[in-house]
C-alpha cells in the first residue's frame, strides 16, 4: 500500500518485461456524481505524496496513463454495464486529512478521488512516460468522502459483501481490458 510500495513493484515489474500495467485498487470519491461503490478510471494524478515528489526532484508534473488504455478500460466498463468516471485523482500519503477546507479543495480542482499509488504508478520508466499503464479504481469511499456542507464526514460505507462485488467489478473490466487492447 503507497507510493514506496507501487514504485518496487512496477520497477521490478518492468525490468522482468512487462508492457502494459493496469492498477486496481480502491478509492476514496469526492467527485461531483460519484456514488459509493462506482468506478473510478485515472487518466492522471495530482503528486500529493513524498514518492513522486522525491523521483520528480520537486518538479510540478501530473503523471499521466496512457490514453489508449484508458479509452480501452473505458468501452470494457461500459460495454460491461458500468459508466466509469474518468478523470484526475489525487495521490495522497494521508488518508485521515485534518484540514477542514482539503476535500473541498480538491473537488474544485476537478479531482475525482483520493488514493495512494497512482502518481507513482503513472511516472515516466523503461516503457516510457505512463505508456502502457492505466489505474482503475473502485470508489470505496470508507475513509475521504466528505459533504462539502459544513465539513460533516458523509456516512457511506460500503457492506463487505458490496464491497467486494465492486472490487470483483474493477477486477473483470481490468482483465477483459488487458486482453482486448
Amino acid at each position: 500500500m503507497g507510493a514506496p510500495s507501487i514504485a518496487i513493484v512496477v520497477e521490478e515489474l518492468l525490468r522482468l518485461g512487462a508492457r502494459r500495467l493496469i492498477r486496481v485498487g480502491t478509492c476514496g470519491g469526492i467527485g461531483r456524481g460519484i456514488k459509493t461503490g462506482e468506478i473510478v478510471i485515472a487518466s492522471s494524478a495530482a503528486p500529493v505524496d513524498g514518492a513522486t515528489r522525491t523521483y520528480l526532484h520537486g518538479d510540478p508534473y501530473a503523471p499521466t496513463a496512457d490514453f489508449g488504455l484508458v479509452r480501452t478500460l473505458v468501452e470494457t466498463a461500459e460495454r460491461l454495464g458500468q459508466k466509469p468516471h474518468v478523470g484526475q485523482v489525487a495521490t495522497v500519503d494521508v488518508f485521515y486529512n485534518p484540514d477542514s477546507d482539503y476535500f473541498s479543495k480538491w473537488r474544485s480542482r476537478g479531482v475525482l478521488a483520493f488514493e495512494m499509488e497512482t502518481s507513482v504508478f503513472l511516472l515516466p520508466g523503461g516503457s516510457g512516460q505512463g505508456r502502457g499503464r492505466g489505474g482503475l479504481r473502485g470508489d470505496d469511499s470508507d475513509r475521504e468522502r466528505r459533504a462539502l456542507r459544513g465539513g460533516q464526514f458523509e456516512e457511506s460505507y460500503l457492506p463487505l459483501d458490496e464491497l467486494n462485488r465492486s472490487i470483483e467489478r474493477t477486477i473483470e473490466i481490468a482483465l477483459e481490458a488487458g486482453i482486448a487492447g
